[in-house]
């Protein structure tokens, strides 16, 4: 009978092809490694936050599909979180900050005045409400402010009476919360303040002329503040219904930029930094300990309430007369 013959054991060969069967492993078991498994419903804060800002995976909010449109004064209903209007503030040059010779109200840190060239943004046409941040809250993806309280009500977030009243005891580390959940950002400094005054140096969103009581909510005659504007009434003693003062509308139709609560903008504060600010684009100081807000509050005279007035915190901070919008860039 025949039989196959049997080739002798090659050593060399042997050694050869169990490092190819080694090398193909290897390739295959980097291959995979390399590529981490992503759920697709999280997303990741824009580039604009530096590291350490960074909080866990948050679920995004719900999406409308809604088509953002350009343009001066144009507003459209948000696609992120179904609740907000947003606002489109065209690319360009503006004036950022004031001088104690051109400004009555300077307080020290709004100096010197430049010009700064920001991209196009869109921002949330309001503050963020109580109504709206309860969606956040409910999806786990953001904390409960500190107290349910405000000022002058016992029973405040969470009380459908004041749903479009805007949240309050929420601090910077809540805001980034919020706004990444809703698929934006805070908005810069410079952002804030362009929105704010538009392009031809105004104090105030509605121009120079002087505070009245229907352009803004701010420290009026019931105010409990040192410093109150003794002869004029808002209609509220602390806050007010978000886009309660249109007539003190932005130029880009931003509402509340003026006064009701300050808001939370992205950058650390450093008193001095505008001596040193990029002219294009400033994402604020490197490094701090605080963070700035704009706008003033129910519990400040006409000097707060200016669009180059600046103030700080730290961001841990959590109270009654701060809040904030979202941004998101333009694609």
């Amino acid at each position: 009978m025949q039989t196959d013959s049997i080739q002798p054991f090659n050593k060399s060969m042997f050694v050869a092809i169990l490092w190819i069967v080694l090398a193909l492993a290897w390739l295959t078991g980097c291959s995979s490694g390399s590529q981490p498994e992503t759920n697709p419903e999280v997303i990741s804060l824009p580039t604009i936050f530096p590291t350490e800002t960074l909080t866990p995976s948050i679920t995004h909010a719900p999406t409308i599909t809604l088509t953002l449109t350009t343009g001066l004064g144009l507003t459209s209903r948000s696609v992120l979180d179904g609740a907000v209007m947003v606002i489109y503030v065209p690319a360009g040059e503006f004036v950022m900050g004031s001088d104690p010779g051109t400004d009555p109200y300077f307080w020290g840190a709004e100096s010197p005045s430049h010009a700064v060239y920001v991209d196009a943004f869109w921002l949330y046409q309001t503050e963020v409400t109580n109504a709206m941040y309860q969606m956040c809250v409910e999806q786990k993806a953001c904390p409960r402010p500190d107290a349910n309280r405000s000022s002058t009500h016992k029973n405040y977030y969470g009380n459908p009476d004041y749903d479009n009243y805007p949240v309050i005891l929420v601090s910077w580390v809540h805001a980034v919360s919020y706004c990444k959940w809703a698929g934006g950002r805070l908005p810069t400094e410079a952002e804030w303040e362009k929105a704010a005054r538009g392009e031809d140096g105004r104090l105030f969103p509605w121009g120079n002329s002087p505070l009245r009581g229907d352009l803004a909510n701010f420290c009026d005659h019931d105010c409990p503040g040192n410093e109150r504007e003794s002869g004029l009434d808002d209609g509220y003693r602390d806050t007010a219904p978000v886009g309660s003062y249109p007539a003190g509308v932005s130029p880009y139709g931003a509402l509340d930029m003026a006064g009701n609560v300050w808001e939370w903008v992205f950058d650390y504060f450093v008193p001095e930094y505008y001596k040193v600010s990029p002219l294009e684009n400033p994402l604020g100081p490197a490094f701090g300990t605080r963070r700035v807000i704009r706008g003033g509050s129910w519990y400040n005279p006409a000097s707060g309430i200016r669009t180059v007035a600046r103030a700080s915190l730290t961001p841990d901070n959590a109270l009654g007369t701060v809040v904030f919008r979202c941004a998101m860039d333009v694609p």
